[in-house]
This record gives C-alpha cells, sequence and structure tokens, in this order.
C-alpha cells in the first residue's frame, strides 16, 4: 500500500488579508483610470492641434473661387499678359460705359474720361480704379486698398489686362464718421474672353454683383475697404 505524500497545509487568509488585497485592486483600477484620464488631456489636444494645422494649410494650398467659399469651375482662356486687348474687334463692340446710379438716377460714364470726377471723389477713384484693372496694371494695385483689407485679404500676385464691360456700380449707402466717411456700392462687371486671372468666379461674358466698401478720408485720400458678397459685418 502506497504512503500517502504529506501536502502543506492551505494557508488561511484572514479577513485583515482580503480587505488588504481589495484595497490595493481599488488603488491600482483608479491609478489605472487616472492615467487614461491623463493621457486623454495631454493627448487629444496635441493631435486636435495638429489635425488643425493640417487642415490649415490645406485650405491654404487650396484654390478657392474669388469672393466664394469653394471652388466653382469656369472654361478659361489663355492667359496673354502683354495683350493688346483693343485690338479684339469682339471686346471694343460691348458696352465698354460705367453705369453708376445714384438715388433715382443712372449716369453713363466712358472709361478713360474725366466724366468720373463729376460726381465726386469715390467715383473718381473708381475710374482710376478701373483705367488699371483693364490696363493689367497689378504691379500698383495694392495701392488702391486700405491696411485693414490687405490685411485680412490677399489680392492677385498678376493679371492679365481685363476686358470689362457692362460695368454696373450703385450706391447702397454712405456714412460720415469722425475723421472719414464710408460708401458702399454694388458693382458688376462682365469680362469679354476671361482668363480667370483677375475674376475666377465668373466666366466669360457673365457677371455677379459683389459689394465694394470704400473709406474717404477728410483729407480726400480714397481706398477700398472691403470687398466681398455681402455688407461687411463689423466684429
Amino acid at each position: 500500500m502506497k504512503k500517502e505524500e504529506n501536502k502543506p497545509a492551505a494557508k488561511a487568509v484572514s479577513p485583515a488579508d482580503g480587505q488588504r488585497r481589495k484595497k490595493r485592486g481599488i488603488i491600482i483600477a483608479f491609478a489605472v483610470m487616472a492615467g487614461i484620464v491623463l493621457l486623454w488631456y495631454a493627448v487629444i489636444p496635441g493631435i486636435k492641434a495638429l489635425s488643425g494645422m493640417i487642415k490649415e494649410k490645406s485650405d491654404e494650398n487650396t484654390p478657392k473661387s474669388d469672393y466664394m467659399d469653394r471652388v466653382v469651375s469656369h472654361a478659361f482662356y489663355p492667359s496673354n499678359y502683354s495683350e493688346d486687348i483693343y485690338a479684339d474687334s469682339d471686346y471694343m463692340a460691348r458696352d465698354r460705359r460705367v453705369a453708376y446710379t445714384e438715388g433715382g438716377d443712372t449716369y453713363y460714364i466712358d472709361i478713360g474720361s474725366d466724366g468720373f470726377a463729376d460726381h465726386g471723389a469715390p467715383l473718381a477713384f473708381f475710374g482710376r480704379y478701373f483705367d488699371a484693372v483693364i490696363a493689367g496694371e497689378y504691379e500698383d494695385y495694392d495701392k488702391f486698398f486700405t491696411d485693414f483689407y490687405l490685411e485680412n485679404q490677399k489680392n492677385k500676385e498678376q493679371f492679365t489686362p481685363q476686358k470689362l464691360y457692362d460695368i454696373d456700380i450703385r450706391l447702397i449707402n454712405s456714412k460720415a464718421e469722425s475723421g472719414y466717411t464710408t460708401y458702399n456700392y454694388y458693382v458688376s462687371f462682365k469680362i469679354e474672353k476671361n482668363t480667370g486671372t483677375f475674376r475666377n468666379d465668373i466666366g466669360s461674358n457673365s457677371a455677379r454683383r459683389v459689394v465694394y466698401e470704400l473709406v474717404e478720408s477728410d483729407s480726400g485720400e480714397v481706398l477700398i475697404n472691403y470687398i466681398g458678397i455681402g455688407l461687411r459685418r463689423e466684429k
């Protein structure tokens, strides 16, 4: 008959030991949860910031249509920066006057004429502005804008001579402040054989009305402070 080996007796667990083990388990569980919470608050903001930087960079590199938050596709003509636009018989057949409306009266002014000055400094400014756009004088284009505008929107680096016609300017309102007067106008025009270098939100021979906000100082200087779809909302 095989002799039965003596096995060590199981160690009895006291109530105090059981409580200590339970407390240790609770402490470990809380430590794990605290670590997860700390990791969440430490890592997630970094991930969000990185995601925001990537999106911002992507937005910078994504072309947008002028005065729009999306891209609108149009078929544009080839760009020719040295083109003599006055040799284009199609363009010369268009109505190249400016129709200016103030109140119930509309006046027709020939581009390049002194007729703009007859309607005040803001209209004289529009005359110089459209002369420069039509001539494709992009080097001096920023000189037509306030620092406020240039801080908030980047102009085109260059654009071809623009075959503008059916130019329409309508005074919306004006407001005199201390030291300057603000004028808001609806402005629209069409472009014969649009190259998309100045306005890429409209196709050839189509128009889209935008708001021009002009600021005239008491010294008589007039500059563009805003261009957009609707009136500018002050922050």
